[in-house]
């Protein structure tokens, strides 16, 4: 479910391939394998996947057991001790448990329907015929290699696919249920859009007119007119109007969500950017990297597509992915963002305009909150958590040095490129081309799931109640809320280290 607040309205569009690092299952036609050392590093990501694998179980087997615990100490009676003899074996088969060396209570166990699942689910994923010592992968991952085989529209497959997949089900099932009468507003949206989306006799009639109508309210696509003008760009105007489309803004993130050091406030953040590929290490490959070369192409026949002049699309879209490069480079790289103390780095929208003059922060921000239409005034003195204020300084300068031209075709392009799967087949035939060079399948996913993980996406916090509402009993809350050994979890873990 969408893990953050964006301040704007949800686009109808679908998000841009994602390749994880808990990919642990790949298809041989992703690519030549890489020998050895391949094998290695997969194995590798393997086994650190089991172990982080059960670290989740064990921690969902401890929360059980603490609220197991409640539950059994307030209905706790006193339990009949068999007799000698009585026929009451256990252990060896002398009636006497063995001596395991366990003085605790048997509600140390967890014998839950979901524990007892989670269990059988681990010992099936292993194969304890192998000597751990001698093929740990094997003997870690051994059974679910072997009960598993790669869909053809997936280039990876591991264990959270699997889940992933389970929940598209069930997503599948609540947006299809019929629109209610009183029913959250943004609820009947996440359905509406899910009934849209899966209505391609629609799309196709549609064609390209709607999309052409947004590229315009965003001031143009440079590269589809001859007539664009630099002078008529202004680049907080253009940023404004994206957040009102897409949920995934270029150039940098901005967005509303509770203070991590003050869980009771709100706070405006403001982040570096997610990008057109899935990640940034895409763009450091080399200027000549298949992957690279294959996402500029997907950019220049989308704007051919869209009226643009073939030779101008390819000048554009070049410019335009260098342009891109140079964002990536001043990013931080995922394993370098994940100490939270580090990313909260408080500042003034003053201090942010002093160290990137380059945009108006004063103007965004005030403008920022009125698209929702909140009526809040931001001084300059306003605090704001900035994640990366050295992508931000940076960015300034690549700004200033970098054609208006370029700028507005890449904002544009980063809502164009989201659109192929709200449009008609001919667009997404470019982009299954692209997908088989980033992830090696052309295959297509069926179209509810495209649309279950589209209306999730972009309409996260709705389509979350409806999901919890159906699949969650009003216990699960009262469980955890109620539990006060949430702490002594932690403590656990520590001893682990």
């Amino acid at each position: 479910m969408s893990g953050k607040e964006n301040l704007s309205q949800q686009d109808l569009t679908t998000s841009t391939f994602s390749v994880s690092s808990n990919d642990v299952y790949r298809n041989n036609n992703s690519g030549k394998s890489n020998g050895k050392a391949g094998k290695s590093a997969t194995r590798a990501i393997l086994c650190s996947l089991f172990v982080c694998l059960l670290a989740i179980i064990a921690l969902a087997v401890t929360l059980a057991i603490v609220v197991t615990k409640k539950i059994d100490e307030k209905n706790e009676t006193p339990r009949a001790t068999p007799e000698p003899g009585s026929g009451s074996q256990t252990g060896d088969g002398s009636g006497n448990c063995p001596d395991t060396g366990n003085t605790g209570s048997s509600n140390e166990f967890c014998t839950t329907p979901d524990c007892v699942k989670a269990a059988s689910n681990m010992m099936k994923s292993m194969d304890m015929t192998v000597d751990p010592c001698a093929d740990f992968f094997e003997y870690a991952c051994g059974g679910w290699t072997r009960s598993h085989v790669i869909p053809e529209d997936k280039a990876v497959l591991g264990t959270f696919y699997t889940l992933r997949d389970d929940v598209d089900i069930k997503l599948k099932a609540v947006l299809e249920q019929p629109i209610a009468a009183g029913e959250w507003e943004a609820i009947t949206k996440a359905k509406q859009y899910y009934q849209s989306c899966i209505n391609l006799t629609a799309i196709e009639d549609m064609n390209l007119t709607e999309s052409i109508v947004t590229v315009n309210e965003l001031g143009g696509w440079p590269v589809l007119s001859s007539s664009w003008s630099e002078s008529s760009f202004n680049l907080e105007d253009v940023l404004l109007t994206t957040r009102k489309y897409t949920n995934s803004p270029p150039i940098f993130d901005s967005y509303a969500y509770t203070d991590s050091k003050n869980p009771d406030a709100r706070i405006l953040y403001v982040d570096q950017p997610g990008f057109g590929m899935p990640n940034r290490e895409y763009y450091l490959k080399g200027r000549n990297d298949k992957t690279l070369l294959a996402y500029e192409k997907f950019a220049t026949e989308m704007a051919v597509m869209f009226g643009a002049n073939e030779a101008t699309a390819k000048n554009d879209m070049k410019d335009m992915v260098d342009f891109e490069i140079k964002l990536a480079n001043i990013s931080l790289p995922s394993e370098e963002r994940r100490d939270e103390d580090k990313m909260y780095n408080l500042r003034t929208i003053q201090n942010i305009a002093s160290s990137s003059p380059a945009i108006n922060w004063n103007k965004y921000f005030t403008n920022l909150l009125k698209i929702n239409d909140l009526n809040i005034t931001l001084g300059s003195g306003e605090n704001i958590i900035c994640r990366n204020p050295e992508y931000l300084r940076l960015l300034s300068g690549i700004l200033t040095d970098t054609p208006k031209r370029t700028v507005a075709n890449y904002i544009v392009w980063r809502y164009v490129a989201r659109l192929p799967n709200a449009l008609p087949e001919r667009v997404r035939d470019i982009q299954t081309k692209y997908r088989k060079a980033l992830v090696g399948t052309a295959q297509v996913e069926p179209r509810w799931k495209t649309c279950a993980g589209a209306a999730n996406s972009n309409f996260g916090l709705a389509v979350g109640n409806l999901f919890i509402d159906k699949y969650f009993g009003a216990e699960a809350k009262v469980d955890v809320s109620s539990s006060n050994d949430i702490k002594s979890i932690y403590v656990y873990f520590k001893k682990l280290k």
